[in-house]
């Protein structure tokens, strides 16, 4: 039996020889086997689970149904999984069998912080409004969905420049960017502001400095698209941050590392640009790659 990070607890999986997962959860000391499909298994585990009976009433079960199929290429179904099976733990963990009882987004967004997830709270919210259309559309259910639209892309964009400028930032911007973006959400919404006032013209002078060798690591390891974000962001940005309720949800996971690795690239033009040495390879300059390590 294998566990996977992406499959909620009391769901799990095995493998048989012919290579095919079987998901499966047990309940009362027996096994129900649910499928080899991720998606319908993850349905199926919540029908199981709350043992809902005929009724007109449309269940939680009836919702993740309606999600939509499993995209074809790999990354997209990798995520609409993920935050299918967020909803789907989010249904289990509190008991909810009845649409018609789904409680507010805020009680959603304050269970997601306390679960370290593999699908983005925005991205998962989305979802849910989406199956919320169709079964209205199909006329299952009449009333508007009771979750408003989540968009975190702004944010998540705004924290992910900070973290990229904390990397070549002085203090007193290196503690506030520490503190904006590691520390509880509760003290960085009282510490930053206060920082902000407290020393606002070495903060200006130290983001400035730091700008400059960001956007130069971005550029060399091809991540063109912060830079736009690192160039815009300002001091008052960070202190809206610090007191928005996003702040918890759109920060970057794990942590930020630059690397010096040789790219294929530059190993061509060396090739290229040394035709008369024979089959000696003359190493390129290594480039700065940026990724996320995950914690």
């Amino acid at each position: 039996m294998r566990t996977s990070p992406m499959l909620p607890t009391g769901l799990s999986v095995r493998h048989p020889r012919d290579g095919s997962p079987v998901y499966f959860t047990v309940t009362d000391s027996r096994r129900h086997d649910l499928g080899d499909d991720l998606r319908i298994a993850l349905i199926r585990w919540v029908r199981l689970h709350h043992q809902t009976v005929a009724s007109s009433r449309c269940t939680t079960a009836d919702l993740l149904a309606h999600a939509g199929t499993t995209p074809s290429v790999p990354v997209a179904a990798t995520r609409h999984i993920a935050e299918l099976a967020v909803l789907a733990l989010f249904f289990v963990e509190n008991n909810l069998p009845w649409l018609d009882e789904l409680p507010n987004q805020s009680d959603f967004l304050a269970w997601f912080q306390r679960h370290k997830r593999p699908a983005p709270a925005d991205s998962t919210v989305r979802l849910l409004r989406r199956a919320w259309s169709v079964m209205r559309a199909q006329s299952a259910i009449h009333n508007e969905c009771p979750w408003p639209s989540l968009d975190l892309r702004k944010p998540r964009l705004q924290l992910e420049a900070a973290d990229v400028i904390g990397t070549f930032a002085a203090n007193p911007l290196k503690r506030l960017l520490d503190t904006l973006l590691h520390d509880g959400a509760h003290v960085a919404a009282v510490q930053v502001p206060d920082m902000i006032v407290s020393h606002e013209a070495g903060l200006i002078a130290a983001l400035a400095a730091a700008v400059p060798p960001a956007i130069q690591a971005l550029t060399e390891s091809g991540r063109t698209d912060l830079r736009p974000a690192v160039y815009q962001l300002k001091l008052s940005d960070l202190g809206q941050l610090a007191v928005s309720p996003a702040l918890a949800l759109a920060r970057p996971t794990g942590r930020l590392r630059f690397e010096r690795r040789a790219t294929m690239p530059n190993v061509k033009r060396a090739t290229q640009t040394t035709p008369d040495q024979g089959n000696a390879l003359a190493l390129p300059d290594a480039s700065l790659i940026l990724d996320q390590e995950q914690t």
